[in-house]
């Protein structure tokens, strides 16, 4: 138990990440949430865009095309994935009560409504503005912390992969294969769309087939 615990102390400081990213995201949100539908799609793809640039560009933080390093994690060679599978299925359950809770709260009934119809939503007394702020910062903090730990995982961030298009693509992907609105529906959305990319992209040659289904979704 020492052990496992002891294994799991680099990524104490995972919290302060999500929490600090979340603040951060604050006054992206602020402009992108007063946007709806088809235009929150255009303006959160610019703003996606607006960071892969500042990423390459900004080489004395992120060190351009080229990258950063970061210090190996301290683990042992015949189980070092370990510690990383262990916090992830730790922030899975985490992500998982969050959104429990929430849907059997009134923030979850807020979003509800939102989703629904937001004018109707703010005609009946919902904060709608302040419920979409903390949805989306909540869910960016759990994103960040997850991509903390697969940048530690590589030891190296490249800006070309850290703020990859596809990446946001496969999570809208996840939630409506899966099924929106659910609790288990963007895991298993999830297991399909890794399943079925993992296939498509290294048993065929690593070919680009699996973007052919992107863009058939």
């Amino acid at each position: 138990m020492t052990d496992g615990c002891s294994t799991l102390v680099p990524f104490w400081f995972l919290p302060v990440i999500g929490l600090a990213v979340a603040l951060i995201a604050l006054p992206v949100a602020a402009i992108a949430m007063r946007t709806r539908a088809d235009v929150f799609a255009i303006v959160t793809i610019t703003l996606l865009f607006v960071a892969q640039t500042l990423a390459f560009n900004l080489r004395s933080l992120t060190g351009g095309a080229q990258g950063a390093s970061i210090a190996a994690a301290p683990f042992s060679a015949a189980t070092y994935e370990r510690p990383f599978y262990d916090v992830l299925v730790i922030l899975l359950a985490v992500a998982m009560g969050l959104t429990w809770a929430s849907m059997r709260s009134k923030v979850g009934l807020s979003l509800a409504a939102v989703r629904a119809d937001e004018d109707k939503a703010a005609g009946i007394g919902v904060r709608v503005q302040a419920v979409k702020l903390l949805a989306f910062c909540v869910s960016v903090g759990l994103t960040a912390m997850v991509g903390a730990v697969w940048a530690y995982y590589e030891s190296f961030i490249y800006p070309q992969f850290a703020v990859d298009p596809l990446v946001t693509i496969a999570m809208v992907l996840m939630a409506f294969l899966g099924g929106r609105a659910t609790l288990w529906g963007p895991v298993l959305g999830a297991v399909i769309l890794e399943a079925g990319q993992q296939y498509l992209a290294y048993q065929l040659g690593g070919s680009q087939f699996y973007l052919i289904a992107y863009a058939m979704r």
